[in-house]
């Protein structure tokens, strides 16, 4: 059976995860601003509680954003250079479906997860998935945007809430304050981007995914100042 390795650091914890032959292996820490410090331990350290090398790696993934624009491309750049040297594809999985993943295998009988997560600057990061539908994993809309802004859809009367965004619960809509808010995946974890890959290929369910970062608010981020005289 394949062997899947993934890395996350789009919020300020830093996660592994490795799937092997249906054994899971992970580590999940608070790391701050010290991602960049630490990944390399902590994929040693996985690597070596699964008893594997690099070279028994099939699958290199990583949760590709949105989130951290320092913490998504340190993902992104330290799992290319992994699976360069092996020369083996990058897969990424958005930041809100691992969310949105890890809730629904923890809470099967809630398909539909309604993600947001915080994304400073008096935004959320939002994101619907309803795992009834054939798409789930291939039609994922997400955007940035101000919690005042999101509108209640009917489809929301039986989803649940995850994520630490809904901590600006007060600014939406009143009516997402009658959902229920499941204590889980309140952010991103590698274990679950390994499992959510590994679970399409099994499944031979079509899937999206990002060789690069993605960030949603690339507007803003790569706005330049104005030359003077200009």
């Amino acid at each position: 059976m394949s062997v899947y390795l993934a890395v996350d650091s789009a919020t300020r914890f830093c996660s592994v995860g490795i799937l092997k032959q249906d054994q899971s292996f992970a580590v999940c820490k608070d790391m701050g601003r010290t991602h960049s410090k630490q990944m390399l331990n902590l994929v040693d350290q996985t690597m070596f509680d699964a008893n594997i090398t690099l070279n028994d790696v099939d699958h290199f993934c990583y949760v590709r954003g949105p989130g951290s624009f320092t913490g998504v491309r340190i993902a992104a750049s330290f799992l290319h250079g992994l699976a360069f040297g092996q020369d083996k594809e990058v897969i990424g999985i958005s930041s809100l479906l691992v969310m949105a993943f890890e809730a629904y295998q923890n809470n099967p009988a809630h398909s539909k997860v309604l993600v947001a997560l915080d994304a400073r600057m008096d935004e959320v990061y939002f994101a619907y998935v309803d795992f009834t539908q054939s798409d789930w994993a291939e039609n994922l809309k997400e955007q940035v945007i101000a919690p005042e802004k999101v509108e209640f859809n009917d489809v929301y009367q039986d989803a649940v809430r995850i994520g630490d965004g809904w901590q600006y619960l007060e600014r939406f809509d009143q009516q997402f304050s009658n959902l229920i808010q499941l204590d889980c995946a309140n952010t991103p974890k590698a274990e679950f981007c390994v499992k959510l890959v590994a679970y399409c290929h099994q499944s031979n369910i079509p899937f999206k995914h990002d060789a690069f970062p993605v960030y949603l608010r690339d507007d803003v981020t790569w706005k330049q100042t104005p030359k003077i005289g200009s």
